[in-house]
């Protein structure tokens, strides 16, 4: 396998990088050397638990390692099922993404340096079931969530406990699979870090916001695989007259009024919009059915980009001079 390419990228790195891996060797039952291409320490470091669930052993450095390796038999590369895809038909025991999901859940929460449950939840008088959580992807710079405030204070309204799930903050990824697990629901605007609905029990819910231009770029990314992997999927299609780009070009203008056509054939995309709520039900066993219905609500939630909006606009001009 390799540690280079685009895996300094969350999406890329689960995408084309561990899900293969695991398709691959997986059973072996982590007796298998995996030998990495362009390894650096940061790679290792970040993603050392989820090599420790592949392999019992170190990895190799194919480029700098000098020594000698025998071994009765090898891999050449890893296998590709699709976009954060496990096809059960292509492998000898019918795995499922269900059980790459298990490996993550099986070195994250049962790992040495894990807390054991009894400590991370004390246990309380019987009480009032709990209520349930959402988790809010809240990035910075680019695609963020202009009212965020007002959009959890709605959702607590209607009975969720609220999480803010900060982005590019250099949390150590236990920390952000302890914080992704816990959540019922995870909603957050296309991009690298929705790549943790990997980290949500089977039964919970996504909800990917999808900016102008690339909602059929989100429905791929996420949409199958996280049906398979038992999750309630929802996506948010930005409407023309719900994107923050009107306050530059207005309605009538191609960028806002029809981006597919506008970007058609040459690859450009947008990277923020800004947006009023549509409802979002979720419900589990034992829990009361709960909807966020933001579009009913004087406090519209809105997600924006001020940064970006002139690179994908000047990129549809440029497509159509």
């Amino acid at each position: 396998m390799t540690a280079g390419g685009y895996t300094g990228n969350l999406f890329h790195a689960f995408s084309d990088g561990f899900v293969p891996a695991w398709l691959t060797v997986q059973h072996l039952r982590r007796r298998v050397v995996l030998g990495v291409l362009s390894y650096n320490p940061w790679w290792a470091g970040t993603y050392s638990k989820i090599i420790s669930g592949l392999s019992d052993y170190h990895v190799i450095d194919l480029l700098h390692d000098k020594r000698t390796h025998c071994f009765p038999g090898a891999i050449v590369g890893t296998r590709f099922h699709g976009i954060l895809a496990v096809e059960p038909t292509r492998l000898r025991d019918n795995k499922t993404i269900v059980d790459f999901h298990n490996l993550l859940a099986d070195v994250y929460e049962n790992g040495e340096d894990s807390v054991p449950q009894q400590q991370q939840q004390p246990q309380k008088p019987v009480a009032a079931p709990r209520r349930p959580r959402l988790g809010i992807v809240s990035r910075r710079g680019t695609r963020v969530i202009e009212n965020q405030a007002a959009m959890a204070q709605l959702a607590r309204s209607v009975g969720f406990d609220v999480d803010i799930h900060e982005t590019a903050n250099g949390m150590p990824l236990s920390a952000a699979y302890a914080q992704v697990s816990a959540c019922d629901v995870l909603v957050g605007v296309h991009g690298a870090d929705l790549t943790k609905f990997l980290f949500l029990h089977p039964g919970a819910a996504l909800v990917q916001i999808a900016p102008l231009g690339v909602p059929p770029i989100a429905h791929g990314c996420y949409a199958a695989s996280s049906a398979r992997m038992g999750l309630h999927y929802e996506q948010y299609d930005v409407l023309g007259h719900e994107s923050s780009l009107v306050r530059k070009y207005g309605l009538d203008d191609p960028v806002v009024s029809d981006p597919e056509s506008a970007k058609r054939g040459k690859g450009v995309g947008l990277r923020g919009a800004r947006l009023p709520g549509r409802p979002e039900r979720h419900s589990r066993p034992g829990q009361p059915s709960l909807a966020l219905d933001f579009a009913r609500t004087d406090a519209h939630p809105y997600v924006q980009c001020v940064e970006g909006d002139s690179e994908y606009a000047n990129s549809i001009k440029s497509s159509m001079a």
